[in-house]
């Protein structure tokens, strides 16, 4: 009997045949225009499947260590790795009905806090800060991090090579085979190519200090030939033939230079922001002094050779151009970039401790001994970095007993750094 009453909907002292004459008929209903009843929400369902979405667990296992986490977790950062079966699919293992990841067991232990503490990660102390970015964006969390916590780390490395590409596809293939050595094979041997052209520039640099003595400026003159080597009186037929080598040489090597930068330029997307790079700064420098020496060949002066000179001494930038082709020096530029806080301490420090002692030794000398040979402060300076750095040339000297301790301190602070 209460079943029968509980599904109907309610309990009634009234029979059936009562109840069914006291309802009013749909006609009624729209006469009296009582308001439509809301569709009632069954809570208790909801909480249930809410339950059971948390309940239901993902098993992670990370190098060799097991995770679990709840669906309900993972829901909250749907473009993560974990959240998208799209991304995560090639992950799972089928047997052991886990994800896999061959990844930092450290760095996965700050995720899976992340996850439980509803956004808050706590970053490992004595980790590699670029490691740290770059897994956090393999699992597709660093976006999620909060901006306090993205001041703390550095920017992710694929986010870094994340430069529009050209429309163009001709464009394309050309920027890919310049900028990225192991797109393909040809991209490789332009690379390799290139190192070659560099090196064999850096020769001819060389050599060329090896041909001829300098000679002092007031017998220098312009000479009879093309090269824009060395410009030197008393030139000898054989070494003019050896310099016309080293000129063109480096004629081949600089046209190949300006053929890349302008290449680099034409298919660059970005125009605007091209000579902003300092690896592209470095080739426009490695270039310049030829074309420079040139102009300056024309009507060479006394004013001319001076600018010779300092043109001839910046073909030293074209050493620098190894860096574009070379990862080492990408992993040092980021280890000086990351350190620059510290490195800039330790410099600070140590121009406080060498002018101070510079100082020092300076009115210790003056007072001391008139003849010094410490005739000013920046003198001193020179001397004290020379010692507190452990070098020592010899060419300064302090002679007082004031100034031998002194000495004794520096070196000693030399040795502790």
């Amino acid at each position: 009997m209460l079943h029968q009453l509980y599904s109907e909907g309610s309990c009634s002292r009234y029979s059936p045949t009562q109840r069914q004459k006291k309802r009013p008929s749909s006609s009624t209903l729209s006469e009296l225009k009582l308001p439509h009843p809301r569709p009632s929400i069954n809570h208790r369902s909801c909480s249930f499947a809410e339950s059971t979405r948390k309940e239901k667990k993902v098993r992670v296992n990370v190098s060799g260590k097991k995770y679990e986490l709840s669906l309900l977790e993972l829901s909250k950062y749907p473009d993560s790795l974990l959240s998208n079966p799209l991304l995560s699919g090639k992950y799972y293992d089928n047997k052991t009905k886990e994800y896999f990841f061959d990844r930092s067991r450290v760095v996965f232990d700050c995720i899976y806090n992340f996850y439980h503490s509803k956004g808050e990660i706590s970053l490992p102390k004595d980790y590699p800060e670029q490691l740290l970015a770059d897994e956090l964006h393999f699992f597709g969390l660093f976006t999620h991090l909060k901006e306090k916590d993205k001041e703390n780390l550095v920017l992710p490395t694929l986010l870094e090579k994340e430069i529009p590409s050209p429309k163009n596809m001709l464009q394309r293939k050309i920027w890919q085979m310049l900028e990225n050595p192991e797109s393909s094979l040809h991209a490789t041997i332009i690379c390799i190519t290139t190192l070659l052209v560099i090196l064999l520039s850096i020769a001819v640099l060389c050599v060329d200090t090896l041909l001829i003595p300098p000679v002092p400026p007031g017998e220098e003159k312009a000479g009879q030939t093309n090269s824009t080597i060395n410009w030197t009186a008393g030139v000898t037929p054989e070494q003019e033939h050896l310099n016309d080598i080293l000129f063109t040489i480096e004629t081949c090597c600089v046209a190949y230079f300006t053929t890349e930068l302008v290449l680099r330029f034409l298919v660059s997307p970005t125009k605007l922001l091209f000579f902003r790079s300092v690896l592209n700064l470095i080739d426009v420098l490695a270039v310049a002094p030829y074309y420079a020496m040139l102009i300056i060949e024309v009507g060479l002066s006394s004013t001319g050779a001076a600018a010779l000179r300092i043109f001839r001494l910046s073909r030293v930038f074209r050493v620098l151009k190894v860096s574009r082709y070379v990862s080492g020096m990408e992993v040092l530029t980021k280890t000086m970039r990351a350190a620059i806080y510290d490195v800039w301490m330790v410099v600070f420090l140590t121009m406080i401790g060498t002018t101070l002692f510079a100082s020092c030794v300076y009115y210790f000398e003056q007072f001391g001994d008139p003849d010094t040979d410490f005739e000013s402060i920046p003198m001193s300076i020179w001397w004290a970095i020379i010692t507190i750095s452990t070098v020592g040339y010899g060419d300064l000297a302090p002679r007082t007993l004031c100034e031998l301790n002194l000495i004794i301190i520096l070196d000693l602070v030399g040795l502790c750094n």
